[in-house]
């Protein structure tokens, strides 16, 4: 089998190649707390009523209370944007609402791919990682065991970090940043793991290749040891044959 050492992405080019939106262009209408926020309202389902009048979008998300949301879209602009909550309409700033509507609106399918992908790099990361335990076990019987513990304990513990990533898909509360994280994780363990078992089986070719060495060296002394007792056994017999034949004729 080949295996590729693939690369890990920043989250804008994971999602160009996965062609999904990009809402880093919004977050300079918002504050931090109100992005994490408002993905969560988002992905929970918490906004309904949906409409969009020449741009002009309104909604109802349901929090503490239910509230009003209405905004324009003019390009990557955001415009006229009102919450009838208590943040916006004491702070005057834009609210977790206002992006739980923005984001429904614009990267309602963003989450789902995202956990899709991640889904797939978890399936193929345990894949691999089963095909090079077996490997492993076949071949590990006619070489130290040092070598193949030097593998064991450079995958230790990244199986279970992607279980665990595994255990927790499409769950509500992991926002699209960390999901990235992950599909990037993931596949760094597979790099480890691939490499891992690149410098065992290096290691395990280099000690048959010198125990093969070894055996035809030793195989060639044994002949040329061979020859040698045959040549001096032959000198011998002639030594032999030649006092015999002095003492005939005496």
């Amino acid at each position: 089998m080949n295996y590729k050492i693939k690369k890990v992405m920043s989250k804008k080019n994971m999602l160009k190649k996965l062609k999904l939106f990009d809402m880093s262009i919004y977050d300079k209408y918002f504050e931090n707390k109100n992005i994490f926020r408002g993905e969560q309202i988002s992905r929970l389902g918490h906004i309904k009523n949906i409409s969009n009048d020449n741009n002009l979008y309104k909604c109802i998300v349901m929090g503490t209370e239910e509230y009003d949301v209405s905004f324009r879209l003019n390009g990557e602009t955001l415009e006229e944007t009102s919450c009838t909550c208590p943040y916006f309409e004491e702070n005057n700033k834009n609210c977790k609402h206002i992006y739980a509507c923005l984001y429904n609106i614009k990267a309602g399918n963003v989450s789902k791919k995202l956990n899709f992908e991640l889904e797939t790099q978890i399936n193929d990361f345990f894949d691999t990682y089963n095909e090079l335990d077996k490997q492993v076990i076949d071949t590990y019987h006619d070489i130290p065991s040092n070598i193949a513990n030097e593998y064991c304990n450079s995958i230790q513990g990244i199986y279970c970090i992607v279980d665990s990533y595994k255990n927790n898909l499409y769950k509500y509360f992991i926002r699209d940043d960390e999901l990235v994280n992950r599909i990037n994780s993931v596949i760094e363990k597979k790099n480890i793991l691939n490499n891992a078992y690149g410098e065992y089986n290096k290691g395990r070719l280099r000690y048959l290749m010198n125990k093969n060495k070894e055996e035809n060296s030793n195989r060639v002394n044994d002949n040329s040891n061979k020859s040698n007792n045959i040549i001096l056994g032959t000198i011998f017999l002639t030594g032999l044959k030649s006092l015999f034949s002095l003492s005939d004729k005496k």
